[in-house]
């Protein structure tokens, strides 16, 4: 008998493993990631954060409902998808590399989706970190508006919201970047868990709600 469970569970993680391969390079900061504080930068960067089988599938149900919007007849008329972007941080090596879901065949605006659980949280405004997200694709495509598509799994329902490119937030993104990536080269010339993280937790939802692998949390303590 043909192990399907077994099959989809392995492509699961091996999806999540290639995406953590992708950033490998000290100085490529992904856009999707750029809206949460320095701590929670600098861990995804050396590969510290776990996410279990659930959260990974949640991640993957996720995608698909990206991938079966993104490919509607009518969006992709008047839509481009995934494109790419890269940005160079002026005076460092560090830049940032991405992809929008949707841009505007005519550049008049960039669409991100979330797929989320729940929209309540988000009716009344988007979450800061996808704030910040469009607003770096904004810069990286030189388009001035955006928008956040809310999808509820369960029924998709949908919430929208527009947002102008705000070159305040940018600037403060670069900031944090570039603080990160100076830490992120001191910890590895220092022979990394050699000393604790540069940066604790800030109070945030992410660093309050962070899982990090047990080996890593064995290195992290060894390290202090």
């Amino acid at each position: 008998m043909i192990d399907l469970k077994g099959i989809i569970q392995r492509k699961i993680m091996n999806d999540e493993e290639e995406r953590r391969r992708a950033k490998e390079e000290l100085g490529s900061f992904h856009c999707s990631g750029l809206g949460y504080c320095a701590r929670q930068i600098f861990l995804n960067k050396i590969h510290a954060k776990y996410f279990d089988l659930n959260i990974k599938g949640s991640m993957s149900v996720g995608s698909a409902i990206h991938h079966y919007i993104q490919w509607f007849k009518d969006i992709k008329d008047v839509c481009e998808v995934e494109v790419p972007l890269k940005y160079m941080i002026e005076g460092s090596e560090a830049f940032l590399v991405g992809s929008a879901d949707l841009v505007a065949k005519d550049r008049s605006m960039v669409c991100d989706i979330k797929s989320i659980n729940g929209l309540n949280y988000v009716f009344a405004s988007p979450m800061a970190e996808h704030i910040v997200q469009v607003n770096t694709y904004l810069k990286c495509l030189d388009i001035q508006d955006g928008q956040i598509l809310y999808v509820n799994k369960p029924n998709m329902e949908m919430v929208v919201h527009n947002i102008k490119y705000n070159e305040v937030i940018f600037q403060q993104t670069i900031m944090k970047v570039l603080t990160v990536f100076e830490a992120l080269k001191r910890w590895e010339n220092d022979g990394a868990f050699n000393n604790p993280i540069p940066f604790k937790p800030c109070g945030c939802w992410a660093c309050r709600n962070e899982t990090l692998h047990p080996d890593i949390i064995k290195l992290i303590n060894k390290g202090e």
